[in-house]
């Protein structure tokens, strides 16, 4: 199977009333389906079709511009679990930081759950390799190092 982003695929396997939960948090945000399109980079006729019960679905990276924007947390808006607000204002940050480090393809997914299978001496040593390849490459650097403490699990530390 051809791996393809998953931040560029529809979710199809959002909760049945979807629709509703969008037109909730955008009507409670007071935004027009015009002001949801442009935060997500879309046509306002593809919010249109997302707020329908039988419309398209939006892809996860959508999905995380109409969160943000209407100030919903992502896991209500596509599962209808959880509080439909954030509690204080720091959790918009934390959430999209929380999605930052979530599989964004096929491969990236399969990287993790393999990694999962290894020793931490093995996570290390693979942990390493990347970063030096990343460094390589001349990739920016996001300000985390892993920092071994002791015979405990590392720590991600801000560079």
């Amino acid at each position: 199977m051809a791996s393809s982003s998953l931040n560029e695929t529809a979710v199809t396997s959002l909760a049945a009333d979807f629709h509703v939960r969008l037109r909730k948090a955008r009507r409670h945000a007071g935004l027009t389906q015009g002001d949801i399109a442009a935060a997500a980079g879309v046509s306002r006729n593809a919010v249109t079709h997302w707020e329908h019960p039988e419309g398209t679905r939006p892809t996860l990276s959508h999905l995380s511009s109409v969160a943000q924007v209407t100030g919903v947390a992502f896991e209500w808006l596509c599962t209808g679990r959880g509080r439909m607000q954030f509690q204080a204002e720091g959790d918009r940050e934390e959430s999209a930081m929380i999605l930052r480090y979530c599989a964004q393809d096929e491969t990236e997914e399969r990287i993790l759950l393999e990694l999962r299978r290894l020793s931490y001496t093995q996570v290390l040593a693979i942990a390493t390799l990347i970063s030096s390849l990343a460094e390589d490459a001349g990739a920016p650097d996001d300000g985390f190092r892993v920092r071994v403490r002791g015979p405990g699990k590392p720590r991600p530390q801000r560079a």
